[in-house]
């Protein structure tokens, strides 16, 4: 595997060289699992991969595809050889999907390495590391269900001048159609900034992931998809791992990878693909450090996730065109940034890589809720506030289990939500109800209505809610 910066593990072939506790190759779907055992599950196992060589590099990044039914998780590992010696197992995380999923500690790391939330770093300047191994642990919390994972990605990473480790294509374009490529992918435009207010500051790779998940016709709203991938330790939607993982559910093949050139780039768009990119840069007008675009949707940022999803030639200048979910709407979401000037602000080179591999995967069942009122009323500086509870057919829903974190609506004749609720006031915290009413909504006609910008005699609204504990409510609200 030497001479090449990315090594991908999805077929019998590349994980039978590994080593199996208490998990099993299925060779014809190539996926490993838990053993069962009259129909019963170990409770934990692992594999781990054989010993990968590879260039000297500074960085490494682990990608996994998995499936993680209810009662189950995975936990993902990596060590790396330098200098003849072993680091020790350092965590990429915990993954599922119905449960909390956490990057690795702060403090993860030995002599040799460390790493950060989704990165391994080789510690020491001008150190290297010359193979690398990992290990996925599997969980099981009744044996009823088991995890099953598809794909493993290891990209790997040297700055260092002259070593920097080369792109390694199975495909067979030839050079000048890749130099010459010009295209722009029809990806729909969301700006992160007209979403949830109580996060969309901060929910760059959850509103890009949102966009590419919609590309290929998985319509699944930024909000629903950024507590999907929560990671509770970073505290977080920017998990590069999570980010890719959690597109991975939908039946894609999905992966981090650091990318050379402006040709890989490319190389995805003609095969129909978006890309999401890392970046970081500022306009002329900001005093920061930073590279410079002139025409960025954002003042400045240290950090920041786009989808690439073109290049256009114009006059004798390229550019590359992209969906930047940091613009204030809609509107301003599809732009042209200089060629010259976007490499510099992509200086890591990492990319998110998305392919479609079979049968797309259906957007998780959103649950129907009704909302019942209870005919109480409270009034707090002026606004009447009316109590509902939630219900599943007779089942009444726990809120202080179910987690809320983001609650929208609209109007019947709106196509999509684009209004939000201020959670803590909905759950009463704020208004100093939740004492004797814990599990109810408090909502004010009034401001529903206003929001909608529709005349008080709107009756019903559509309402979402989406919850930390992986579950959406899909409701109808009456407020005649």
């Amino acid at each position: 595997m030497k001479d090449r910066n990315l090594i991908i593990h999805n077929t019998p072939e590349t994980f039978l060289d590994g080593f199996f506790n208490n998990t099993v190759l299925l060779k014809d779907k190539s996926l490993i699992e838990l053993k069962c055992n009259v129909d019963i599950y170990e409770n934990e196992g692992t594999y781990t991969s054989n010993i990968i060589e590879t260039s000297p590099f500074e960085y490494l990044i682990l990608s996994w595809n998995a499936s993680t039914l209810k009662g189950t998780k995975i936990k993902i590992w990596g060590r790396v050889f330098v200098k003849g010696t072993w680091s020790h197992w350092l965590s990429f995380g915990t993954w599922a999907t119905t449960s909390d999923r956490f990057s690795s500690a702060t403090d993860i790391s030995d002599d040799l390495a460390s790493i950060s939330t989704d990165t391994l770093k080789i510690k020491g300047d001008g150190i290297t590391a010359t193979a690398f191994q990992y290990k996925i642990e599997f969980f099981s919390e009744d044996g009823k269900a088991t995890p099953s994972l598809s794909l493993v990605a290891a990209t790997i990473k040297n700055t260092l001048k002259g070593e920097s480790i080369p792109t390694v294509y199975e495909d067979n374009f030839r050079p000048e159609v890749i130099t010459h490529y010009e295209g722009i992918l029809p990806v729909y435009p969301y700006s992160q900034m007209t979403k949830d207010p109580k996060i969309a500051s901060v929910m760059c790779s959850a509103t890009s992931t949102s966009m590419v998940l919609k590309y290929h016709r998985v319509d699944i709203t930024p909000e629903e998809v950024a507590f999907g991938l929560y990671d509770s330790h970073y505290e977080g939607f920017g998990n590069w791992i999570f980010n890719t993982a959690y597109i991975s559910t939908f039946g894609f093949e999905s992966y981090v990878a650091y990318f050379n050139s402006v040709e890989d780039l490319k190389r995805e768009l003609i095969k129909g693909n978006p890309v999401i990119v890392s970046v970081r840069y500022k306009r002329p007008d900001c005093d920061k450090n930073l590279p410079v675009i002139s025409n960025g949707a954002c003042s400045s940022t240290s950090g920041h996730i786009i989808v690439v999803k073109g290049f256009v030639v114009e006059g004798n200048k390229e550019y590359v065109v992209v969906n930047d979910p940091g613009a204030k709407n809609e509107e301003g979401v599809s732009l042209k940034y200089a060629l010259e000037e976007f490499l510099p602000a992509w200086g890591g080179r990492v990319a998110y890589v998305i392919h479609q591999k079979g049968p797309i995967k259906p957007v998780p069942e959103r649950t129907k809720v009704n909302f019942i009122p209870t005919k109480v009323k409270k009034e707090v500086s002026g606004t009447i506030y009316s109590e509902y509870k939630l219900f599943i057919e007779k089942e009444e829903i726990n809120l202080e289990d179910s987690g809320p974190c983001s609650i929208m609506f609209k109007s019947e004749k709106e196509n999509r939500f684009k209004n939000y609720l201020n959670v803590q006031e909905v759950l009463g915290d704020t208004l100093e109800f939740k004492e004797d009413h814990n599990s109810s909504l408090w909502i004010s006609h009034n401001h529903i209505t206003d929001c909608c910008g529709l005349n008080h005699d709107q009756e019903i609204y559509d309402f979402r809610i989406v919850c930390k504990n992986g579950l959406t409510y899909d409701g109808k609200l009456n407020i005649s």
